[in-house]
């Protein structure tokens, strides 16, 4: 283990906003993406940066909860994640490494640099909803 790794697991350890999962998450996505995914993964260059969920994968706890915000015939992706993971407190607060990034991808790079592998978006009651922003972390991705 790394003096980084070292240091990184004690942040986790300390900090209640950064915890390791293991998830099961659903994401939508069009019927033409199925294959392409499924055979090589997530891949964040296809993914339409908006600021509020930068280069990220995003995706929710519940097939229903997909099946409820995307269009119909919109196909529905189950994937396991494993990682690190920064619980929002608030909406629009974020990870402290990336509050001055310049762009979306710059904000994605810094945010995996620092070790978070993903973030869940503030919410009183689930579904929740989650950004993996290193596909990396991503396994076991199958059509539900």
């Amino acid at each position: 283990m790394t003096v980084m790794d070292k240091i990184n697991e004690y942040l986790i350890e300390s900090d209640d906003s950064i915890k390791n999962q293991t998830l099961w998450l659903y994401h939508g996505t069009k019927e033409e993406n199925v294959d392409k995914i499924l055979k090589s993964g997530f891949n964040l260059s296809f993914i339409k940066p908006r600021w509020i969920n930068d280069y990220a994968i995003s995706a929710l706890t519940t097939k229903k909860a997909v099946e409820k915000y995307m269009r119909p015939g919109t196909a529905v992706l189950k994937f396991k994640f494993s990682g690190v993971v920064f619980f929002y407190e608030y909406f629009g607060e974020g990870p402290y490494v990336a509050q001055f990034a310049s762009n979306a991808r710059e904000y994605t790079r810094k945010v995996v640099g620092d070790g978070i592998d993903a973030a869940r978006i503030y919410s009183d009651r689930g579904p929740y909803q989650y950004y993996v922003y290193n596909p990396k972390k991503i396994s076991n991705i199958q059509v539900v």
